[in-house]
């Protein structure tokens, strides 16, 4: 089985994202069928599925894209 495909999300647009809609971690989880830890995970800044990324962007309405931080800006804060 191939490895799952991941990118490091824009963190702090996530967390914007998901309180602009007013809701909660929980809430947000239940939404998209995954735990509380993986949603705190993507605030976070840590590396993710894109699988979980595009569930998140289709819950606030907005494209993939605007969650995944540029692959310089990945490299940058993580180093």
């Amino acid at each position: 089985m191939p490895p799952t495909p991941t990118a490091t999300p824009d963190g702090d647009k996530a967390r914007e994202l998901r309180i602009d809609k007013g809701l909660s971690i929980a809430e947000v989880a239940r939404l998209i069928n995954r735990h509380d830890s993986t949603v705190r995970q993507v605030e976070l800044g840590k590396a993710t599925s894109l699988t979980v990324i595009g569930q998140l962007a289709r819950q606030y309405g907005v494209d993939r894209t605007e969650l995944e931080l540029p692959v310089g800006a990945a490299e940058q804060a993580t180093g």
